[in-house]
């Protein structure tokens, strides 16, 4: 798992307990490594990642920097609304997309749906 969360922010729970509780491994990516496209995409390829939990903001820009996917990822993405076109864009290109929902209240996430596409 790549983690691009702030380790303040609760949802960094899940990117260090849960691969590291079934035998995965963590990769770390620094701030202005997670704030930049291209970079975060070579990251991504560098250490053949297979699950990343990021928010809407962070996947386009993943896909501004002309990010082609990977059969291989799963997509959490939550933190804030997901856009239909997001959604989308993102299910062609990648093995599973994850739609996470939970106020910080709950711990994490409360709620979470797999997404096939999303229809208007």
């Amino acid at each position: 798992m790549l983690s691009v969360t702030t380790l303040s922010f609760d949802i960094a729970g899940l990117e260090l307990y849960l691969p590291l509780s079934s035998g995965g491994k963590v990769i770390l990516a620094g701030h202005a490594e997670a704030m930049d496209g291209m970079r975060l995409a070579g990251r991504m390829e560098e250490n053949r990642v297979t699950v990343m939990q990021a928010t809407p903001v962070t996947w386009r820009l993943l896909l501004a920097a002309e990010w082609q996917g990977d059969k291989e990822l799963k997509v959490l993405c939550g933190g804030e609304a997901f856009p239909r076109d997001l959604a989308n864009a993102l299910v062609g290109r990648v093995k599973a997309v994850w739609n996470m929902y939970g106020p910080t209240e709950t711990t994490i996430w409360s709620t979470t749906h797999r997404l096939q596409t999303c229809r208007g």
